[in-house]
């Protein structure tokens, strides 16, 4: 279901925005497209589309709003904000980030790094992804983005598609062996809906 609708964003709407005016624009690029929220849930949970650079030949999907929800932890992140890289934008990154960041509140739980969250479908007919990989955002990222709300640090996660096998691994045997994997392979920009496992194993399941 399509939750967002495209806002125009000028620069005194910008000026405003707690979560775009702590990012850095000769980082990401120009003003973002703003994805608004349509529904009424909590918390209100924005999207921002920052348009492929020289530097950064990608879109970044920077969700806004999910760090008004804070998180029932002793350790680790209150505030989270969560991010998808792709190579060509399409709805559905804005759709599931969106609906992925309203997940901890609506179920009074939280998200971690290395968590894993499956969409409960796999991304085309013919793919093999089926969940998303919490990764830790680049170092240099987090230096654009730094944010706080109500006075606490918000951190932020990358949201990188993972295969059924990826997903099966990450549960039951390391999910940061995944992400190792996903690193090397350069996978954190998602380019293929298509893409095949990194790893060969077979889930405990089907033994």
């Amino acid at each position: 279901m399509i939750t967002l609708k495209h806002r125009h964003t000028d620069s005194s709407a910008a000026a405003g925005c707690p979560f775009l005016r702590h990012r850095s624009p000769a980082h990401f690029g120009s003003t973002p497209k703003i994805y608004h929220s349509t529904n009424k849930l909590f918390p209100h949970i924005d999207v921002y589309q920052y348009e492929p650079t020289q530097a950064r030949p990608f879109h970044t999907l920077i969700t806004g709003g999910m760090a008004e929800y804070r998180q029932p932890v002793n350790e680790g992140p209150t505030r989270l904000e969560l991010m998808i890289y792709v190579r060509t934008f399409e709805w559905w990154g804005a759709n599931l980030l969106k609906v992925i960041a309203e997940y901890p509140a609506q179920n009074e739980t939280f998200f971690a790094a290395y968590h894993t969250v499956p969409i409960g479908c796999r991304l085309t007919d013919t793919a093999e992804i089926i969940a998303f990989l919490l990764a830790p955002a680049e170092t240099e990222d987090l230096s654009r983005l730094s944010i706080s709300f109500e006075s606490e640090p918000v951190d932020y996660l990358v949201c990188v598609p993972i295969t059924m096998i990826e997903y099966a691994f990450a549960r039951e045997v390391s999910s940061e062996q995944i992400y190792e994997r996903l690193k090397q392979a350069d996978a954190f920009i998602h380019t293929d809906d298509e893409r095949r496992s990194l790893v060969n194993y077979t889930p405990r399941e089907t033994k």
